[in-house]
């Protein structure tokens, strides 16, 4: 029956991902970069990850509600399934590395997304990526991090490395907390964590066998930059996350 499930799931996967490369077209990526974007490409967006996590039984539950005005919104990270549920559920964009660009097929999705590619190492890196954020506040576009810099086990939140929230300094943009959670009665769906030395195709079969995932995204208030270093404007932003993660969310449900 798992079997089952999970060949079928692929199959209606791949479909998804066809019919996103599709409407991942270039009018399509004019309007997510116009300025302001288009809301209706956002929406299109969002559908679209949310045909997705319906496909993998994920059920995502919202709690609070996005900034109007273009934030620097900042989760914390645990799977590659968090893009998914963090941009069902919010307009955003994302900061991926720019070795994603190169990837066939992921690419193009990436890109059908509004994703900004950056590369990271290096000298000016840290720039590269602040003046990347910057060019999207610019556009009135919010941009989703994940400072934590990796993936963790779920159940606490790493520190939160403040380089970019430069980004929001300079530009005077709030800074919007996330927090997402993945609750099972072991605290976190043993599934969901990517982590290790564990392979994306591993992870992506032990999803797709999954009966059921609850997914939970708690939108936190937004913080003004203003008489904020970036090191205290990284802590402040990480206590809400702390404050929703750490309180052993376990959940039968």
């Amino acid at each position: 029956m798992k079997l089952i499930r999970g060949l079928w799931r692929l199959l209606r996967l791949l479909y998804l991902i066809g019919w996103g490369l599709v409407e991942g077209n270039a009018k399509h990526l004019r309007a997510l970069k116009s300025n302001p974007p288009d809301p209706r490409a956002q929406e299109k967006n969002q559908k679209w990850f949310r045909r997705i996590l319906a496909c993998l039984n994920i059920r995502v539950a919202v709690t609070g509600q996005p900034a109007e005005v273009p934030c620097l919104v900042v989760c914390n990270h645990i799977s590659w399934l968090d893009i998914m549920v963090l941009g069902s559920a919010m307009p955003v964009a994302f900061l991926s590395k720019a070795e994603v660009a190169r990837w066939p097929l992921i690419s193009r999705l990436a890109r059908a997304g509004g994703t900004l590619f950056i590369e990271r190492g290096g000298e000016g890196a840290a720039r590269r990526s602040i003046e990347g954020i910057l060019k999207a506040f610019k556009r009135q576009q919010s941009i989703a991090i994940f400072p934590e810099g990796t993936t963790g086990e779920g159940h606490t939140v790493l520190p939160f490395h403040p380089r970019l929230f430069a980004a929001a300094i300079e530009s005077e943009t709030y800074v919007q907390p996330v927090a997402l959670r993945y609750p099972h009665p072991e605290g976190v769906h043993p599934k969901v964590p990517y982590v290790g030395q564990q392979t994306l195709v591993a992870s992506i079969l032990g999803i797709l066998g999954c009966k059921s995932i609850q997914a939970e995204v708690l939108i936190g208030p937004a913080i003004d930059p203003e008489n904020l270093d970036r090191r205290h404007l990284a802590d402040r932003a990480r206590e809400f996350v702390v404050r929703v993660v750490e309180q052993n969310p376990g959940n039968p449900g």
